[in-house]
């Protein structure tokens, strides 16, 4: 647990951080152990405050190391141990931050922001997948993506976004491919690189429409939102073809980019439109009845 200490942030750790929930039989053992209930956890913890190596946080079931201490668990490690534990780390705070934006949790939420900034700084370590717990790590990697774009970690999100979808395409044809490239087309967007969200929201529409069909909400969404690159680079005809396709996902007969123009919306405004909301904490892909 104390190397694992070493890719999080030092100041705050918790039980429930740890627990990889919908993925529990994902995590290594030795995590498992640690998190099978409180009083494990609470036993690793104060074997490691024995030693001095961890402090008790007041007023909180949470717990800290020192800066000196983390700098020198990461150093202690070598390559391999480096891309387990890292891995570890990501799926962890990856799985959390999904479970608590469930529970509209904002404090949590900030302590969860915290670790993904931390995570962020070493994720290139990692370079290749395994198949045993693949989905949990990239699903992990689009729920930190999500977390940070939110919180104007801009460069950290796209660098998610972008590291989940070559884990994807490099594992196997992902079922959650499409919704990654929908929220990196959302992450454009939020920028005003209409260039760059057109060319992304027309590779979601094109999984999209293989994986659910060119009926499904989630297709009518990226359509709504191509729509909407179409209307601010001038693209007329594009942008009414995309409004004649999106008519079925508003109830005033006008879709949401249509809406946002006539109101006179800033472009900065736009990390909220077209959102999908972070992968649920299940081992199983969203059925293709539910939007």
């Amino acid at each position: 647990m104390l190397q694992l200490w070493g890719y999080l942030d030092n100041k705050k750790l918790w039980f429930e951080l740890l627990q990889w929930p919908g993925y529990e039989q994902s995590a290594p053992q030795w995590l498992r152990k640690i998190t099978a209930d409180k009083v494990n956890f609470r036993e690793a913890i104060d074997m490691l405050a024995g030693y001095s190596l961890v402090d008790n946080n007041e007023n909180s079931e949470t717990y800290s190391i020192h800066l000196v201490l983390q700098d020198w668990v990461r150093e202690s490690l070598d390559g391999k141990e480096v891309e387990s534990i890292l891995r570890t780390a990501i799926t962890s705070v990856g799985l959390a931050a999904s479970s608590q934006f469930e529970k509209g949790d904002r404090i949590t939420q900030r302590r969860i922001l915290q670790h993904a900034i931390q995570i962020s700084k070493h994720r290139s370590c990692i370079r290749s997948f395994n198949s045993c717990s693949d989905h949990a790590y990239l699903a992990s990697l689009y729920n930190l993506g999500y977390l940070l774009r939110l919180k104007d970690k801009l460069v950290e999100a796209e660098q998610m976004y972008q590291e989940a979808l070559k884990g994807m395409e490099k594992a196997w044809e992902h079922p959650l491919t499409p919704s990654t490239v929908h929220e990196l087309g959302n992450f454009y967007t939020g920028q005003g690189r209409w260039a760059e969200a057109e060319q992304t929201y027309r590779r979601a529409l094109k999984g999209n429409e293989k994986t659910w069909g060119s009926e499904h909400a989630l297709t009518l969404v990226t359509i709504n939102m191509l729509g909407l690159t179409y209307a601010f680079q001038g693209k007329e005809a594009e942008a009414d073809q995309m409004y004649k396709r999106a008519l079925p996902i508003t109830e005033s007969g006008k879709p949401v980019w249509m809406k946002s123009v006539l109101d006179g919306i800033s472009r900065t405004n736009f990390n909220d439109l077209g959102h999908l909301p972070c992968l649920e904490s299940r081992s199983r892909s969203p059925s293709p009845d539910s939007p």
